[in-house]
């Protein structure tokens, strides 16, 4: 019989301190409602992976702490707040899909040629990965890379206004038959109506400063900041897609990985689902050091 094992690191979470956290983000969407119902594939992606993942149960707590210093304190454009992700090689295979915050880009990509080296031998009907870009494309341009491979479907896309505009990143998710460009104009629009409606509740507070008003405004100063780059930034026709998750037959992710356009095809073990993936992509500026990565708040 084995000795019994202590939990691991990202599975030891103080009890107390989450139902704590529970109530201020709870008072945090009362607040939200105030400026409208504002959602997104990435907040859902974050409420399934800490139901259906116990192991990144820290990391999202630790995107909870973030998402409430923001609210309350009007975040930083040039220094966001967001957890370092674990270590990549102790994660996989496991939930982690991507470079780890710290890593060297060299030891990443030499990790990922290893593990993309398994795909000739695989026997798996299908495999996620993460399809990580030389350029910031055009939303036709990324769909483009697939072309020619009709066992591969796209899962997710990830956009960012391209630097030097401070961009945070978002996580469209995606279904058979979407169209990204269509996807991206909705996601321009939706940063539109935030800022209409936050001046709305600027005028209010400067007409009527109440407490309530004045807490409103500040509340929600950086999400207004980033939906003012996001309105201008993200379209259908401008470089802003630099990463796919998809799926498909390892003989076509092989071929889809020779693509000029593909900076570096990141597979996941065959044996992980892909709704308890964490996936996390490579930024086409980034070469040395992986910085945290800066998901938008939706």
């Amino acid at each position: 019989m084995k000795p019994p094992t202590q939990p691991g690191r990202l599975v030891r979470i103080d009890d107390r301190l989450v139902p704590r956290l529970a109530r201020v983000l709870r008072g945090a969407g009362v607040g939200a409602r105030r400026l409208g119902r504002v959602t997104g594939p990435p907040g859902r992606w974050v409420g399934r992976s800490a139901r259906r993942n116990p192991t990144i149960s820290t990391a999202i707590v630790a995107v909870a702490v973030a998402a409430t210093l923001i609210l309350t304190t009007g975040g930083d454009l040039h220094h966001g707040v967001a957890p370092a992700p674990p270590n990549a090689q102790l994660v996989l295979p496991g939930n982690q899909l991507g470079p780890a915050s710290g890593e060297q880009v060299s030891t990443y990509l030499a990790a990922v040629a290893e593990r993309a080296g398994d795909l000739p031998g695989s026997t798996a009907a299908s495999i996620t990965a993460v399809v990580d870009f030389n350029s910031y494309l055009t939303a036709a341009a990324a769909q483009s890379v697939l072309a020619g491979q009709p066992g591969i479907q796209a899962l997710q896309a990830f956009v960012r206004v391209p630097p030097p505009q401070p961009g945070q990143v978002h996580a469209v998710a995606l279904v058979s038959g979407s169209d990204l460009s269509l996807e991206l104009s909705r996601l321009a629009a939706t940063a539109r109506q935030i800022v209409i409606s936050y001046r709305k509740h600027v005028a209010l507070a400067k007409a009527h400063p109440s407490a309530k008003n004045v807490q409103v405004v500040t509340a929600y100063a950086a999400l207004a900041r980033q939906a003012k780059i996001d309105m201008t930034g993200i379209s259908a026709t401008g470089g802003c897609v630099f990463a796919l998750e998809v799926s498909g037959p390892p003989g076509q992710l092989e071929q889809l990985a020779k693509q000029p356009d593909v900076r570096v095809l990141d597979p996941a073990p065959s044996s992980v689902s892909t709704s308890d993936l964490m996936v996390v992509p490579l930024e086409p500026q980034v070469t040395n050091v992986v910085p945290a990565p800066h998901f938008a708040l939706q």
